[in-house]
């Protein structure tokens, strides 16, 4: 579902033109042309933009990071090793705190899907901008080799 069909849906009317899911990708068409803001009837602001797909959640460094749920993110601090997934550890707080019920099943398995996620785009970021050194290094490599003067 795109930008625009959710408008649709929160606001409970079609006024948004959308696109048919292709069968063959399982994705929309973008149908969107230009930004607009709209001013749901609950009382939220949307902006439905053209071409955007997804949006992904960065922490600029382990140490830096926030999940947003305060009393894990005090928890993480007191972990037996620093590296801690969380998943397994002896000495993990979080995993203590879970099993002692200081923290609910659902905020734990909403912490881990949140830190997966954030781990999927970072290595994501990674990857493109590995690939982006790779492509550089080739066009400064066909520059030196005069490929202009072929």
């Amino acid at each position: 579902m795109g930008k625009s069909s959710i408008i649709n849906t929160l606001e409970e009317e079609n006024n948004i033109k959308t696109g048919e899911i292709s069968q063959a990708t399982m994705k929309g068409a973008h149908t969107t042309t230009s930004r607009e803001l709209y001013i749901l009837k609950s009382g939220g602001v949307v902006i439905d933009t053209p071409g955007t797909r997804e949006f992904g959640l960065t922490a600029p460094s382990s140490e830096a990071r926030s999940s947003g749920f305060h009393g894990i993110d005090k928890l993480v601090k007191g972990c037996k090793f620093h590296n801690c997934t969380h998943t397994n550890e002896k000495g993990c707080k979080i995993l203590k705190a879970v099993k002692t019920g200081g923290i609910s099943e659902d905020e734990y398995e909403s912490f881990m899907r949140l830190n997966r996620e954030m781990e999927h785009y970072e290595s994501s970021l990674q990857d493109r901008k590995q690939k982006g050194k790779k492509l550089s290094k080739i066009i400064k490599n066909m520059k030196k080799s005069g490929y202009k003067n072929r």
